[in-house]
């Protein structure tokens, strides 16, 4: 079953939990370039300028995976891997717990919601937008392949296809968290980060079979949730 385009939608990932029952086989969803009001990780807004980057979302049954773990590591993996395919490009990693960034500036992010007995993936992709209002920290595939144009409904069908491909890496959830801390953005560097209003300097080692991020302070490792540290870029 092919993704529906629409033409605008506040949030593809609102629209396909409105309308589950028409969206109940795996990888069937809905996608958009004009996103008005596009939902990041914790409540965050993705904001997309019109026609020039893609916003889609998909359904996988809870059946499909035995932890909801191994779904973060395997999409954020592939969409790692083919943000590389299409840019050529090997300085892409995965900024946890689910970014992609490429030369450390944001080039996808990625919500998982439970909704009933599904999962929703939504992802959005920065593609031709050029422009990101002083943010310093954001890019696109325009921006990162030499101002190469593209065509948007063609990237969507790529992506998704890339997807189903790789249905069967869900079942080899070794593979999935060995894949993705080798690509792990900042992976035994130093850097500082914001833990409890304080800017703290540590050096991450990886994510683990939890999907919480081990970071080393001197000689200890602390593991952190979501909500419970951010990165200073």
């Amino acid at each position: 079953m092919p993704l529906d385009y629409l033409l605008h939608t506040s949030s593809t990932n609102v629209f396909l939990k409105d309308n589950l029952d028409n969206y109940k086989v795996n990888f069937s969803g809905v996608y958009t370039f004009n996103q008005t009001k596009g939902k990041g990780v914790n409540g965050s807004s993705w904001q997309c300028e019109a026609n020039k980057n893609i916003a889609l979302s998909f359904c996988l049954n809870h059946k499909t995976m035995s932890n909801p773990i191994d779904l973060s590591l395997w999409v954020a993996v592939v969409m790692r891997d083919w943000v590389m395919d299409i840019l050529e490009n090997n300085d892409v990693y995965i900024k946890w717990p689910n970014d992609i960034v490429v030369n450390e500036k944001k080039i996808c992010g990625i919500l998982i919601e439970k909704h009933k007995e599904y999962y929703i993936i939504g992802i959005g992709l920065n593609v031709k937008q050029t422009n990101f209002n002083n943010l310093y920290t954001a890019t696109s595939l325009f921006k990162e392949n030499n101002l190469k144009d593209y065509n948007l409904h063609q990237l969507v069908d790529q992506l998704i296809n890339s997807f189903k491909i790789n249905l069967s890496l869900l079942k080899a959830p070794d593979v999935l968290l060995n894949t993705y801390n080798e690509y792990l953005f900042g992976k035994n560097i130093g850097r500082e980060f914001i833990i409890n209003e304080k800017v703290i300097k540590g050096i991450i080692k990886e994510v683990d079979r939890d999907g919480l991020l081990n970071i080393q302070f001197n000689n200890t490792i602390e593991r952190f949730r979501m909500k419970e540290i951010s990165f200073i870029l």
